[in-house]
């Protein structure tokens, strides 16, 4: 006679007649799982991350670009690459970092340049320098000397003016090219002082420097690096520095404030910049390493012995920083019409 098995029997042969099924489940179980136990791996977990720098090898923002690519890397224990992407005044490589992928493993060593005066420079970007980016964090910056030739027949800003405007059009300017900030500077300068200068470019710092110690040009702003060796040698002469107080190298030289014309007091700045849309907890992490690497010494007397200061602004400041500068060169280069086709 066969046994009648109770509901509960048949349940359970159910289930022991169907063992794929158990096998299934706990797989789906476990695969829904997985995003969760990758999302939550400390950033990063795979390599190298790369800094794209938009200039030239060789430079000293390449240098520094580099040097804080190495010690962000040793903070994280992981490589970080450097890419020079160089050309159209740092918007090939503002253009590739915003496009990449918003992972944190393509990154921007922005200057101030590629973010706030090349928005008003070029017509169609790109990019947004506000809205493209989420800021990791400022790295360096400096101001600026204005340099003089020697046969120019003024000892400072002062009176520089005052020889402008009583001989229009006489004194020359030099850039390293159009739209520069060596270039926009002394835009700068003539229309706070109301004064005329020509415009003469040259193809880079150095043939403009050399220009100005040959006498062909009169007036030259660049950064301390490249001017202080030519002042200290006594080639040329510094009238005026464009930092909010005087540089320890040129304690004799006034500031532009203190000269009257507070217009022309700037610097020029550097910071690591992510794509827009880098999840908060990569972002956090990469400014945790390079917030780590700002605050040692040695970071510092590096940036300082090429001559760079550290540039400490808060990385949720910058944005606003990015917007009002971008309006100051905005409207030198509409008063300038300064066009780059």
């Amino acid at each position: 006679m066969m046994e009648t098995a109770g509901p509960g029997a048949s349940s359970l042969a159910r289930t022991a007649m169907h063992p794929l099924r158990s096998f299934t489940l706990a797989l789906a179980c476990c695969c829904a799982l997985l995003p969760l136990a990758a999302f939550a791996q400390p950033f990063p977990t795979k390599q190298p991350i790369k800094l794209v720098l938009p200039f030239s090898a060789g430079g000293l923002s390449d240098i520094v670009g580099r040097l804080t690519a190495q010690k962000v890397g040793e903070a994280l224990g992981q490589a970080v690459v450097v890419e020079n992407v160089a050309g159209a005044g740092g918007t090939l490589a503002g253009t590739q970092v915003a496009r990449a992928a918003a992972d944190g493993y393509t990154l921007l060593y922005a200057n101030a340049s590629t973010l706030t005066i090349t928005p008003a420079l070029y017509r169609n970007l790109a990019y947004d320098a506000e809205k493209s980016f989420v800021a990791i964090g400022p790295v360096a910056q400096f101001s600026f000397v204005m340099g003089a030739s020697n046969a120019v027949p003024a000892n400072n800003l002062k009176e520089l003016i005052a020889y402008a405007r009583a001989n229009p059009g006489k004194l020359n300017y030099a850039s390293p090219g159009f739209g520069t900030t060596p270039h926009l500077a002394a835009e700068m300068l003539k229309k706070a002082a109301g004064i005329d200068l020509v415009h003469v470019p040259y193809k880079g710092a150095s043939p403009a420097v050399q220009a100005l110690a040959a006498g062909d040009v009169q007036i030259f702003f660049d950064a301390p690096t490249l001017l202080l060796p030519m002042v200290q040698s006594g080639k040329i002469k510094a009238l005026a520095v464009t930092s909010p107080a005087r540089l320890r190298e040129l304690p004799q030289v006034p500031t532009a404030s203190e000269s009257g014309v507070r217009e022309i007091e700037f610097s020029t700045w550097s910071a690591i910049m992510a794509p827009a849309g880098t999840p908060p907890e990569v972002v956090s992490a990469l400014r945790g390493a390079l917030a780590k690497v700002m605050a040692t010494a040695e970071m510092r007397e590096a940036l300082v012995a090429r001559g760079f200061e550290p540039y400490t602004v808060a990385p949720e400041a910058l944005p606003q920083i990015v917007r009002s500068e971008s309006a100051r060169w905005a409207e030198i280069i509409k008063g300038a019409n300064i066009k780059i086709e």
